[in-house]
């Protein structure tokens, strides 16, 4: 039983539903396979039964089974693993029968990779293919199509090169059938990133850049296009110190008289220090986030800046203690709305104490 509210907000005593007792059973069988030197075949079968709810008269088992099979091998140079997987409806783990109807049930799908080291980089291509729901008539069958690929090139031994592409596509396979009346889709985004890392001593300097084209045939309005550029930044610059940072900027276009065009600055900035010996760590932490929203009639819909100030220091006692550390950390939280004129200042604070089994030393 758990603590509810009744119609006029009164608290009452009603059945938790997680708490129903529950019976299941799963059984499995796993396989492997070797083909060779470099070829692996791995096969997995398993069937599953559950009762949701042992109390209720009107609850049957529901059954269900999965199956997997995987070849991984190389060939010509070429590292390539594929994978095709089927799970029924109804099918889900005893300890999480629960998730049976939201989990990944009903859903079947091909997942390929291949990837390759030359002279030229490294390759690496994905693909993958989901159905969903394709068992049912009166729901939509879910398609998704998603490809990737990635190159990396070392240009010199301190500056590497990083150029990657995507599409996915979501389909519905049966939504000319008129019993579909909700969760049809026909949707394609196709994205490109490019990002470049300098080292230089103790320093790693990373430059990136992405944009995105989103578009919805049943909703025109739904359509956007998403551009971003970020500079992140490491340095380690002696055993007691390290200073992680990273700025970057987001540009979103959308429909111009519905969604608008936003804009997203975000700050982030970490440095550590470290004293060993008195076994000290202190971690100050500063953000910043900046968003504005405007339509095309030139109305401005969201304007907000949220900063954020503090850290954390720990303490791993000495000697015999060490098992034990200690960590204070707060926060101060600034949310200034620029529409209404109005600022949020919420702070936090914590205190955690950390307790390490120690292992057996060997010699």
């Amino acid at each position: 039983m758990k603590i509810g509210f009744d119609a006029a907000g009164n608290p009452e005593q009603v059945m938790d539903t997680l708490a129903q007792p529950r019976a299941g059973d799963a059984f499995g069988a796993l396989m492997i396979v070797r083909l060779g030197q470099q070829w692996v075949w791995t096969s997995e079968y398993s069937v599953a039964s559950n009762n949701l709810n042992r109390l209720s008269a009107e609850s049957a088992r529901r059954s269900g089974r999965a199956w997997r099979t995987n070849l991984t091998g190389m060939w010509r140079g070429f590292n390539v693993n594929a994978t095709f997987r089927d799970v029924s409806p109804n099918f889900a783990s005893p300890a999480s029968a629960s998730l049976a109807q939201s989990g990944t049930s009903d859903r079947r799908g091909v997942d390929a990779a291949v990837s390759r080291d030359t002279r030229l980089g490294s390759f690496n291509l994905t693909y993958q293919f989901l159905e969903s729901d394709f068992r049912l008539t009166d729901k939509a069958h879910l398609a998704l199509h998603n490809f990737n690929f990635n190159w990396t090139k070392n240009l010199t031994r301190s500056t590497m090169l990083t150029i990657g592409g995507n599409e996915t596509r979501t389909l519905t396979a049966n939504r000319d059938n008129p019993l579909i009346t909700e969760g049809r889709a026909d949707q394609r985004r196709i994205g490109f990133t490019t990002s470049i890392t300098q080292t230089v001593k103790t320093l790693m300097l990373t430059v990136g850049g992405s944009r995105n084209w989103f578009r919805d045939r049943l909703n025109d309005k739904a359509g956007n296009i998403v551009s971003a550029l970020t500079l992140s930044g490491v340095w380690n610059a002696r055993t007691w110190f390290q200073l992680n940072s990273n700025v970057s900027l987001n540009w979103t276009a959308g429909e111009k008289f519905s969604v608008g065009g936003s804009r997203i600055i975000t700050v982030y900035l970490q440095p550590n220090f470290i004293w060993p010996r008195a076994g000290i760590t202190v971690t100050p932490l500063i953000t910043l986030n900046q968003m504005t929203n405007l339509l095309g009639s030139g109305v401005l819909t969201a304007d907000t800046l949220m900063t954020q100030s503090g850290g954390r220091v720990s303490w791993q006692l000495p000697g015999r203690l060490r098992f034990s550390t200690f960590s204070f950390e707060g926060s101060l939280t600034r949310t200034r709305d620029g529409l209404h004129g109005t600022t949020i200042l919420t702070p936090r604070l914590l205190f955690l104490w950390t307790l390490v089994r120690a292992g057996n030393r060997t010699e």
